[in-house]
């Protein structure tokens, strides 16, 4: 019984039992079941429900019971879904929720475009969420509502092909879907009033908020203070007085708290997002104008190696022996992969039937040994990497 009020104060750290809060209701719940009938047992071993409901001791011990478990239930864990960009502004933010004792779920969503490495290595992020302190961690793939939510966004596009308000929408609205399930109270972003010009201005983030399905429970502990409460704030689930007041570009005040939380690896400030990059930006917008097919295989060629764009002809060439390497690996079980008979990159049309002769001449261009062979008259033709070692 010493357990059982220990647990139902919260004091859980001082006995050792980490992460038993999650589930000390049902514990508790069970412990007190036993205890009750082993008591009336004790007592009585003839006891009926008549006697039990008759009894003034039973029913005080029974009501007793009720008050216990109706107080658990008040004083259950706060938990929220972390929408996770592995940048600083969104690890302080769960840091700050982390240390009002919220149970905190980094969830990180992942497209060719951003995170999508972690799908190959997930360890990497689990071991990152592990050392932070966080309690949990989710890889989430939004690939196929994301491509179409590419083709036209309904909020634009950013300094390049970035649809940051329209994607911040959708991240947000499939995480409000797991706190439908019970996930979780609320939902937490790092995002900062006034940082970025497209999607953190103060008009960005109403807009992002009232697009959200349940906007009363989105969260933005960096600059809370500057905003409206929200529904946990309001109803003590957080304490709005330890959130923040951050506002603009500076990063002073994220620099003083990451040596208030002992965090030594700072990331960039940089977005992670590839879509800002003006090179692959411009591929995609080049993509989208042509209405050449956009899927996930296209989308990660997209990021690496040589194109060719022109109508509808698409061509994507390897530049070295590592492009060469990936492309094989994304493509080869749906695309025929060429080279030529002498040492040249890889090669593949992803659009347009009859460009054999036009991805020839991209090969050659690139080739030169080819140009050479050719120069002395030797014949050099197409060929299809069917394996791996033939790279």
């Amino acid at each position: 019984m010493y357990l059982l009020f220990y647990i139902s104060r919260g004091e859980l750290s001082e006995l050792g039992f980490v992460g038993l809060k999650d589930f000390g209701i049902e514990f508790i719940n069970l412990c007190l079941f036993v205890f009750i009938c082993v008591h009336l047992w004790t007592i009585n071993n003839n006891w009926t429900v008549k006697k039990f409901t008759h009894n003034k001791r039973y029913r005080t011990l029974f009501l007793n019971f009720l008050l216990i478990l109706k107080y658990l239930k008040l004083k259950k864990m706060t938990k929220a879904l972390l929408l996770f960009s592995e940048g600083l502004d969104s690890i302080l933010a769960g840091k700050i929720l982390k240390e009002q004792g919220i149970h905190i779920t980094a969830v990180k969503y992942i497209t060719p475009f951003f995170g999508w490495e972690l799908k190959k290595n997930p360890e990497k992020y689990y071991k990152n969420i592990e050392e932070l302190g966080f309690d949990d961690g989710e890889i989430i793939d939004i690939s196929t509502e994301y491509l179409e939510l590419l083709k036209k966004p309904r909020y634009g596009y950013g300094s390049h092909a970035n649809p940051c308000i329209d994607c911040k929408i959708l991240m947000i609205n499939k995480t409000f879907q797991l706190v439908k399930e019970g996930r979780a109270d609320f939902i937490a972003t790092g995002e900062v009033l006034g940082q970025r010009p497209m999607s953190q201005n103060r008009n960005a983030l109403i807009l992002i908020k009232k697009n959200a399905e349940f906007e009363d429970l989105l969260l933005r502990p960096l600059s809370a203070k500057l905003l409206f409460p929200t529904k946990p704030e309001r109803e003590g689930l957080v304490d709005r007085e330890k959130l923040l007041n951050i506002n603009g570009r500076s990063r002073h005040e994220q620099l003083s708290l990451s040596e208030r939380f002992g965090i030594k690896d700072i990331p960039s400030p940089a977005g992670g997002c590839l879509l800002t990059d003006p090179v692959i930006g411009d591929r995609v917008l080049a993509i989208l104008k042509n209405d050449l097919p956009l899927n996930t295989i296209t989308a990660e060629l997209l990021t690496l190696g040589r194109h060719y764009i022109a109508d509808n002809t698409w061509i994507m060439l390897g530049r070295n022996y590592e492009e060469n390497k990936k492309l094989f690996e994304i493509a080869a079980s749906q695309y025929k992969i060429y080279c030529l008979s002498e040492p040249s990159p890889l090669g593949i049309v992803l659009s347009g039937d009859n460009n054999i002769d036009k991805l020839f001449e991209l090969l050659v261009k690139y080739s030169k040994k080819a140009r050479l062979a050719i120069e002395n008259g030797k014949e050099v033709s197409l060929q299809i990497v069917k394996n791996a070692d033939d790279i």
